[in-house]
Formats: C-alpha cells, sequence, structure tokens
C-alpha cells in the first residue's frame, strides 16, 4: 500500500512514559539518580535566552540507563 504524498500524517516526534522510564530504570546510575528521565529546561518556544520571571519548558527523557536496559 503505497501512500500519497498529498496525504499528511501526524506523528508524535518523542514521547515519553514515566511507567516505562520506572520499569527499565537502574537504582544506581548516576545520572538520573535511578529515576530513569532526565528533567531539561529551555526558554518558551520563540525565545532564545532565559529571562528572569519567564516560564521555563521542562522537557522529560529517558536516561542511557533505560535505553541500555529496553535493548537488552
Amino acid at each position: 500500500m503505497k501512500k500519497n504524498p498529498e496525504e499528511k500524517t501526524f506523528f508524535y516526534k518523542y514521547t515519553f512514559d514515566p511507567l516505562v522510564a520506572r520499569l527499565y530504570n537502574n537504582k544506581r546510575c548516576r545520572d538520573c539518580y535511578g529515576r530513569g528521565y532526565i528533567i531539561s529546561e529551555s526558554p518558551q518556544q520563540g525565545r532564545d535566552v532565559f529571562r528572569k520571571n519567564e516560564h521555563l519548558q521542562q522537557m522529560r527523557t529517558y536516561c542511557q540507563c533505560v535505553k541500555n536496559n529496553i535493548k537488552k
């Protein structure tokens, strides 16, 4: 089955599931301290720098220990 080039599909670039992080985490990991994910903060969209009294956008990503355990 071929897809039409005009047909637009919506895909998530990245999804995060805290249950997967908890299931595959490493309790002795020094990067995530056993949580299974790392929290990174960035300025809101359209901004390049951090500014005082502005809300930050938090992103959670899987730690490398979770990615390694999923491969096993």
